[in-house]
């Protein structure tokens, strides 16, 4: 999900540096990704001492995007010019 936003609002021009708008607290992610609070906060702390985010000021860092894509299987680049859709790679794979 972090970098489907991140995807996203890049194809937007609200990126600045590596860092988005990131209003979203820990609950509202937990409910959206259907997640516990507790789940989503270790899962979050796991990618900030991994290097990987940072979140600050209401700002999502990602501190290593390449390594978070790989880790995801995410493949923003078989999505360069189609701003509305980005998608993990395992969602687009035939089935």
């Amino acid at each position: 999900m972090l970098l489907d936003l991140h995807a996203r609002l890049r194809a937007v021009g609200l990126v600045e540096g590596e860092t988005v708008p990131f209003p979203l607290t820990q609950e509202t992610l937990a409910d959206t990704l259907g997640l516990s609070i507790v789940h989503m906060n270790r899962t979050l702390q796991q990618l900030r001492r991994a290097g990987l985010i940072r979140c600050r000021a209401g700002r999502l860092a990602l501190e290593d995007r390449r390594a978070l894509e790989q880790i995801a299987g995410f493949d923003v680049g078989s999505h360069a010019g189609r701003s509305s859709a980005v998608t993990p790679r395992a969602a687009s794979a035939p089935g």
